[in-house]
């Protein structure tokens, strides 16, 4: 404690305040910002879920111990460029967070595969102007893909100009 605290704890304690310190808290949470999912998905598909997947972790031995309450779904915390982000918090004992956060995120993983909800990546729509097309590039890393990829690019390019 600082000499300003201690001080300042003094004082306090002549005017008759009692001052009381704590240091340790008994809840810790880990807070899941759920990876996002596509706009087409149901939210409430996806919060049901997440219900399921907390559930299971309070009855699996290897966590239980470790959490404090079920999981609470916070809900949709906000509109990503490429997906909707839910939010979820699960209290747990302290210092525990972390490692009740990694097996949620990896349960959540595997089961949004099993339930084909889709964890999208990043998306770029290029815009060349109320006359440009839309393009559909899907590149597999491929030499190739990447030339025809400069291609189409120059192209619209062109047109742009034209």
């Amino acid at each position: 404690m600082s000499c300003y605290f201690r001080h300042l704890k003094d004082v306090l304690a002549e005017a008759g305040v009692e001052v009381t310190q704590a240091n340790k808290k008994d809840v810790d949470q880990a807070i899941l910002e759920i990876v996002g999912v596509a706009y087409k998905e149901d939210t409430d598909r996806v919060t049901a879920v997440l219900k399921e997947i907390g559930k299971e972790m309070l009855e699996d031995d290897a966590y239980k111990e470790f959490i404090l309450e079920p999981l609470e779904i916070l809900g949709v915390d906000k509109f990503a460029d490429s997906a909707v982000i839910v939010k979820a918090r699960i209290k747990t004992v302290p210092i525990k967070q972390w490692f009740v956060g990694r097996e949620m995120n990896r349960r959540i993983k595997k089961r949004f595969d099993e339930e084909a909800i889709e964890i999208p990546f990043p998306h770029r729509t290029f815009y060349f102007g109320d006359a440009s097309r839309s393009v559909a590039v899907a590149l597999q890393g491929q030499k190739e893909d990447r030339e025809a990829l400069k291609d189409v690019l120059r192209e619209l390019l062109e047109e742009a100009k034209a």
